[in-house]
């Protein structure tokens, strides 16, 4: 299903976006001409370096290169999106978890998952993601980034009242029931083992226990669980 950029909270999110991804470009561009003008100079001039100071600015000049590179493509695609206008939706639970890939120097970036599709965060604001909810999401088309996550599921008639664990919630508890340890149930819900042990946290909390077997037996009590 493909609407259209009408609403003023996709414009203001797609100018947010045009604005990021610009000025990344920019400074992606800076960063080159930097790059390029001090090799210039210490084949023509090598006395402006008199410590051999190009020994760091090279690589750190190489690092912003290569940390900024994706910034005109995404740029490009954001525009075409906007050329065309078209926004698709998809919906299902929400989950978060890190991006795939190796990280050296930072930690990895935090997507959402939602149906079969993962999205970029990019400064979109994290109480806004309804974690462990069924949600609507709505993104551009072409770029696939995302604009907006609408709540489709009544938080208050998820469970019962004294305990409202969110849908993924409920499936971590019912896995940790079963004795399931954390990466075994990260890898059935594709998440992160991290993740379920933040979400574990918030299952202890919400159930006023300390530990899984308390967990278990609380969830088991209340009805939230079956017992076999």
């Amino acid at each position: 299903m493909e609407t259209q950029i009408h609403s003023d909270t996709d414009k203001q999110r797609v100018r947010l976006l045009l604005n990021k991804f610009t000025l990344g470009t920019l400074a992606l561009w800076l960063t080159a001409v930097l790059f390029v003008l001090t090799f210039v100079v210490v084949f023509i001039w090598p006395e402006f370096f008199p410590q051999d100071q190009h020994f760091l600015i090279i690589p750190l000049l190489s690092l912003w290169l290569f940390l900024l590179r994706h910034y005109p493509a995404r740029l490009m695609q954001l525009k075409q999106d906007i050329t065309q206008g078209a926004i698709a939706e998809v919906s299902g639970l929400s989950i978060i978890h890190n991006k795939p890939g190796f990280k050296i120097l930072f930690a990895p970036d935090v997507q959402l998952s939602v149906g079969n599709m993962s999205f970029d965060l990019l400064s979109y604001p994290p109480a806004h993601l309804h974690i462990g909810h069924q949600v609507k999401v709505r993104y551009l088309s072409h770029s696939k980034l995302l604009l907006s996550v609408q709540l489709t599921s009544n938080p208050q008639q998820v469970n019962k009242p004294q305990t409202q664990l969110s849908d993924i919630e409920l499936a971590i508890l019912k896995l940790m029931a079963s004795g399931e340890p954390d990466k075994i149930i990260a890898r059935q819900l594709s998440l992160e083992p991290t993740t379920v042990r933040t979400y574990n946290t918030n299952i202890y909390r919400k159930l006023a226990v300390k530990n899984r077997k308390q967990a278990a037996a609380k969830a088991a009590d209340i009805g939230l669980i079956s017992v076999n």
